[in-house]
């Protein structure tokens, strides 16, 4: 069941912003805690990415393209860190 699924790594995975807004539902993922995204294409996040991911504790968004992060997104996740 992947509403069950802890940790997710999509590392190289070529991921976009257009990629993970269509092909991705994170908050279907309501007890992810670890998420690593690293060394992709990412340049932002999409608007309501991480919308229901509440256990969300580890973000991983090293060797990406971001140019704009609105850490609006990210204020109801309490116990979030990044790298």
């Amino acid at each position: 069941n992947s509403s069950k699924l802890v940790m997710l790594v999509l590392r190289r995975m070529n991921l976009t912003p257009e990629i993970l807004k269509k092909s991705f539902k994170f908050s279907l993922f309501i007890h992810l805690e670890y998420l690593d995204l690293s060394e992709n294409d990412i340049h932002f996040i999409p608007l309501k990415t991480f919308f229901n991911n509440q256990k969300l504790k580890f973000l991983n968004l090293k060797s990406n393209k971001l140019k704009i992060i609105n850490f609006d997104e990210f204020e109801h996740l309490s116990s979030i860190k990044f790298d």
